[in-house]
């Protein structure tokens, strides 16, 4: 049995309505005039019922436009992206803090450690000066603290021996920044205050000496040459104790430090060379 769609069948119906009102209209007109009439209405209300029904089977279905096609796709929601990081994420990122941490320590030791190299060096180059009698009486300028210079020399050793530790401050693998940074301040400023003194100190001379004080000090460096060369222990004995006599008149008048290493060195000397003589 063929299958009927509904409008279709609609159809059909409007047709044998249409087909019952024309025969309506002419067989029923002689008879009444009220049927006919009647068929008439029911011819009329067909043929309506036709045309619409073969409109709405003309008229196509219209297909969504691309246009409607992405308005539609773009209205349903997006799924929101969780803000909870990867594990993946969450490693890598514990891995480069922990690197950079790593690094930084490294970086404040190597401070460390070049802060205290540039600190023996310095300390070394004054001790020089303080073991030897050429530096002592020919530049006697770096003892006198009555200058600037030398001042603020001693304070800045002062302060970077104040400041250093026997160890890296907090330890190598959490060294603490601020100690490390003002040890590193302080050494930076005892180097340049050692330079200025020492030049200031070749660039004097004996020149603010006397003449009197100028002739002790050039004295006592010949005296002790001399002793380098004697013939003897005893004639050695006896040049040490001439300049030891200059050297306690130098430091009398504050020319040069107290009981300096080279006074006590040449004391010490001239006491083997006695013993030795005799």
């Amino acid at each position: 049995m063929a299958h009927t769609t509904p409008g279709r069948t609609t159809t059909l119906l409007a047709e044998a309505a249409a087909v019952i009102g024309v025969v309506g209209l002419f067989f029923l007109a002689p008879v009444s005039t009220s049927l006919a009439v009647m068929g008439g209405g029911v011819f009329g209300a067909g043929l309506l019922v036709f045309l619409v029904m073969r409109h709405t089977e003309k008229t196509p279905e219209v297909a969504p436009t691309p246009a409607t096609r992405q308005v539609s796709s773009t209205s349903r929601p997006t799924p929101r992206a969780s803000a909870r990081p990867s594990t993946a994420t969450s490693t890598r990122s514990a891995g480069a803090t922990s690197d950079s941490a790593a690094a930084s320590a490294s970086d404040l030791v190597t401070r460390w450690d070049t802060a205290t190299t540039g600190h023996d060096d310095v300390l070394e180059r004054y001790a020089a000066w303080e073991l030897d009698p050429e530096m002592l009486l020919r530049f006697p300028a770096l003892w006198d603290l009555s200058l600037q210079v030398n001042q603020d020399f001693h304070n800045a050793m002062e302060r970077a021996t104040q400041l250093r530790t026997t160890t890296v401050p907090g330890g190598p693998s959490t060294p603490h920044t601020k100690a490390i940074d003002d040890y590193d301040t302080a050494v930076n400023t005892l180097t340049r205050t050692w330079k200025i003194a020492e030049q200031n100190a070749r660039r004097t001379g004996l020149d603010n000496l006397s003449d009197q004080l100028r002739g002790d000090a050039d004295r006592a460096l010949k005296l002790i040459r001399h002793a380098d060369q004697a013939a003897t222990r005893q004639e050695e004995a006896s040049y040490l104790d001439q300049a030891t006599t200059l050297l306690h008149r130098l430091s009398d008048r504050g020319i040069i430090p107290p009981h300096t290493r080279v006074e006590v060195a040449i004391e010490e000397r001239s006491v083997r060379a006695l013993e030795s003589g005799q």
